[in-house]
């Protein structure tokens, strides 16, 4: 395909696009305020309902670490697609013994034992809102960390909830696929008709992912305008590896850039370098192994910026 084919079509698709994904459902909170006694039992409700499913691996479940009072941080985290809130068991308590308050919930359809996640944009973003009550009501300074599509989330919620989100930590953020797995001209065809289910699902090889997935997370993504930024931010930050080869660095990068210039602050970037290892995941026990500990204050120190 010629380059002016490619822009062609990208106009074409991008026009195409531009109505049936933008949605009120998508653009709207329903906001609720929540004493620490309230947020703290919607919490503990969150993981008995998963202690008590069957179908929930026990390592999957949703993760809530409170002190006995509200504290003076709170901090949200939101895992990425097709994984759990395992990925925070270390960073969590991290947070944790440094006084924090710390909510890490399970996304819905997802550490289901037969593996089904039938994702939905709606079901994302409002999973998102209900818990971002929770952690308001757990501390006076709230914060998201968002891992991978959790990333996506994240700046949803910074963009829609201004009054509640002061930190912002983006870990491999999933803004758009890599330029390897589909171009930036394709981005807005994929995820009208994946996203949609104009064309039937269909696995991404060797991820566990499929394109249905993949563009519920992109669709969130346009829903969330340039315009609508958070500035009253006090620190934003991000960090990716250089092996990464699921998300678009450029767009992690550029968009990390953009909320931190709205609120008038530094944003904080780390990149990984070849030799440290790390590929998409940068945040789970397992893969950061013995550099837990380190990694960890790493994210503290951009998180507090």
């Amino acid at each position: 395909m010629t380059s002016r084919s490619a822009e062609a079509l990208s106009l074409i698709t991008g026009r195409l696009a531009a109505l049936p994904l933008r949605s009120r459902s998508l653009r709207t909170t329903l906001a609720r305020d929540l004493s620490f006694a309230e947020a703290r039992a919607a919490g503990e409700r969150a993981v008995r309902q998963d202690e008590d499913d069957p179908q929930v691996e026990p390592e999957y479940r949703t993760r809530l670490l409170t002190h006995p009072g509200r504290t003076g941080r709170a901090v949200l985290m939101l895992h990425g697609y097709a994984g759990s809130p395992h990925s925070f068991a270390h960073l969590a308590g991290h947070f944790h013994e440094r006084g924090y308050n710390v909510y890490a919930p399970r996304e819905p359809h997802h550490g289901l034992r037969p593996g089904s996640r039938p994702l939905s944009a709606a079901g994302l973003v409002r999973y998102a809102d209900e818990a971002l009550d929770v952690v308001a009501g757990l501390g006076d300074e709230v914060g998201v960390i968002g891992f991978s599509g959790g990333g996506a989330l994240a700046t949803w919620l910074s963009a829609y909830r201004p009054a509640s989100v002061r930190r912002l930590l983006l870990l491999a953020p999933f803004f758009r696929p890599h330029p390897t797995q589909a171009p930036r001209w394709a981005v807005p065809a994929l995820t009208l008709l994946f996203g949609l289910g104009v064309l039937p699902d269909r696995p991404v090889p060797g991820t566990g992912y499929t394109l249905h997935g993949v563009a519920q997370y992109l669709r969130v993504m346009a829903n969330q305008p340039p315009g609508r930024l958070n500035p009253g931010l006090l620190g934003v930050g991000v960090a990716y590896s250089a092996l990464d080869g699921f998300i678009d660095p450029a767009a992690a990068l550029a968009v990390c850039e953009r909320v931190a210039a709205a609120s008038g602050v530094e944003p904080q970037i780390h990149r990984f370098p070849p030799d440290a290892g790390l590929i998409h995941d940068v945040v789970a026990p397992e893969v950061l192994l013995g550099n837990r500990a380190e990694v960890a204050d790493l994210y503290l120190n951009l998180y507090e910026a």
